[in-house]
């Protein structure tokens, strides 16, 4: 019907809504991108390496050791052997 406004449960409905899951959504995204920045420090500050060449590293990590990324940076910031010299450290 034109002019008709639809409720967020609405299955025809494209349009974003703001609401719970959103709002629970948004400090696990910030979560992931703060611990994805840390790990980034983190080896930055280790290997002497640029912020570009650490997540390099970090993404590398990830694939050779088939994890998601932000559980990998998670890990790695949790101290259980993860931080040590990884492949073409010493470029």
């Amino acid at each position: 019907m034109p002019g008709a406004q639809s409720s967020p449960g609405d299955p025809d409905d494209d349009t974003p809504h703001d609401g719970p899951a959103e709002e629970a959504s948004a400090p696990s995204a910030r979560s992931v991108v703060d611990a994805i920045g840390t790990a980034k420090g983190r080896i930055m500050q280790r290997h002497r390496v640029d912020e570009d060449t650490a997540f390099d590293l970090l993404l590398r990590a990830a694939r050779e050791t088939d994890r998601e990324l932000p559980d990998l940076a998670r890990r790695l910031l949790g101290g259980d052997g993860l931080t040590g010299p990884g492949p073409d450290v010493d470029r």
